[in-house]
């Protein structure tokens, strides 16, 4: 199968290369979400990101949650959506939603004795399920530790824990999942209870590989390597922390460094906290508004995740170019510019930057990016269709409606609806086929 550019643009009769598929988790800030406006903020601007702009590639969606008491039914609106919308939508595409809590409510557990039984632990498993998971057909549960628990405490969260697993995670083998993360290597919570786990997710914000290289070993004599998943986070506003996870020059931020480490050493993979988040800054406006994201450095951290090489990453800029060239009407020379930008990249940073654009903004109303729909690893699916007949029929077409002033409505009506549906999002190959034909039959009647 070619898939490619039309004529001088056509991508060589290839396979392509594989791209690896390492777990990878966001979470997603659910105050932030469309649906949710009023919600644990100060802030009058617009959310702008809902759950159906998350990334192809990410396999594991933390809905990340703090509904302030009094807010309940502003928030309602989300939650219907991700029972009805958004978890449906997301599952098609194999990803698993998770639900975060803090580790203090393990150990809200009501017990009648000095010690809980079996059954009052299995009964406060349930009610964590039925409170936080089931009510919105969810995935799993992800234990967010941040304290030192004493012995005792310890004590009731792995009984809590080894109750849970029985319903979710690796020992239940039902297809949910069960994640702990944590801040530090304090693992007197959680060695005892390693094997319930799917992955160990180790939030290091503001640092580089060598702290991940650090916790690998504090965590080896409980997980293997390849269940640990160190996660860096984009800026929040009016946060008072200074990560820095993401800059530029790309190769010195912990984004890529992070990134390349996980897949170098066969880590699990990687997360990223806040998401909505990406590209913005700790400096005005980002710090005080809300502010909307090409997901610039999500996604090219999802192909460095991977180990894409930067052969692939040019093919899959390439062909998301041939595809939107005629439904966004590029000049050649314009589309000669940005091919010229993809392949004179150095990095899969640049690459992403040529067709994204950049995610650095002074002023919000100046925001505009050159096609912020841009998804790597959604391209790298698209790619397996047969595009090069569909691509080669198009610009026939557009050579032929250029060169005259006849009545074409019909003509010019499927070429549109072809090339609108080329420069969009998601399509089959059974809609790429039937829009194709459906021009080339209008088209052989006129153009004899």
């Amino acid at each position: 199968m070619v898939v490619g550019c039309a004529n001088k643009h056509e991508a060589p009769d290839k396979i392509f290369d594989k791209i690896d598929n390492k777990n990878f988790l966001v979470y997603y800030r659910a105050w932030r979400d469309k649906e949710m406006k009023g919600v644990n903020t100060d802030i009058e601007d617009p959310n702008w990101i809902t759950m159906f702009d998350i990334p192809y590639g990410i396999n594991y969606v933390n809905v990340f949650s703090y509904v302030p008491e009094g807010q309940e039914e502003l928030a309602k609106p989300y939650f219907e959506k991700l029972k009805s919308d958004y978890a449906p939508y997301l599952h098609s595409r194999g990803v698993k939603l998770i639900r975060g809590f803090d580790y203090s409510e393990l150990l809200k557990i009501n017990y009648k004795g000095n010690f809980p039984t079996q059954e009052e632990f299995d009964y406060h498993a349930q009610k964590l399920i039925d409170e936080l998971m089931t009510p919105w057909g969810l995935d799993g549960l992800d234990i967010d530790m941040e304290t030192h628990p004493n012995e005792f405490e310890v004590s009731l969260s792995d009984g809590v824990i080894k109750s849970l697993s029985k319903l979710i995670g690796p020992k239940a083998n039902n297809g949910t999942a069960f994640f702990y993360d944590t801040n530090a290597s304090w693992t007197a919570p959680f060695q005892n209870v390693a094997d319930c786990f799917d992955l160990l997710a180790y939030q290091q914000y503001g640092a580089s590989s060598e702290r991940t290289e650090r916790a690998v070993k504090d965590y080896s004599a409980y997980i293997d390597s390849s269940k640990f998943l160190p996660g860096l986070t984009f800026p929040e506003e009016k946060d008072n922390n200074r990560w820095h996870d993401q800059k530029e020059p790309y190769e010195e931020s912990n984004m890529y460094d992070v990134a390349k480490y996980s897949y170098d050493n066969n880590l699990a993979g990687m997360f990223l906290y806040a998401l909505d988040r990406d590209g913005r800054t700790y400096y005005e406006p980002d710090y005080s508004h809300i502010i909307p994201s090409n997901l610039l450095w999500t996604k090219t951290a999802l192909l460095e995740a991977n180990g894409t090489s930067l052969e692939t990453a040019k093919e899959l800029a390439n062909h998301h170019l041939a595809r939107v060239r005629y439904s966004n009407n590029l000049l050649d020379q314009d589309y000669a510019k940005y091919e010229e930008k993809v392949n004179s990249a150095k990095n899969l940073y640049e690459i992403n930057k040529a067709i994204l654009g950049g995610s650095e903004v002074t002023n919000p109303e100046d925001l505009v990016f050159t096609n912020p729909n841009y998804d790597p690893i959604l391209e790298n699916n698209l790619r397996q269709f047969d595009h090069q007949p569909s691509l080669n029929l198009v610009q026939e077409v557009r050579d032929y409606l250029e060169k005259g002033d006849l009545d074409l409505s019909d003509l010019k009506k499927a070429y549109h609806s072809l090339t609108n549906l080329l420069g969009s999002k998601e399509y089959s190959q059974e809609d790429l086929t039937n829009e194709t034909e459906n021009l080339k039959k209008i088209f052989s009647k006129i153009h004899v």
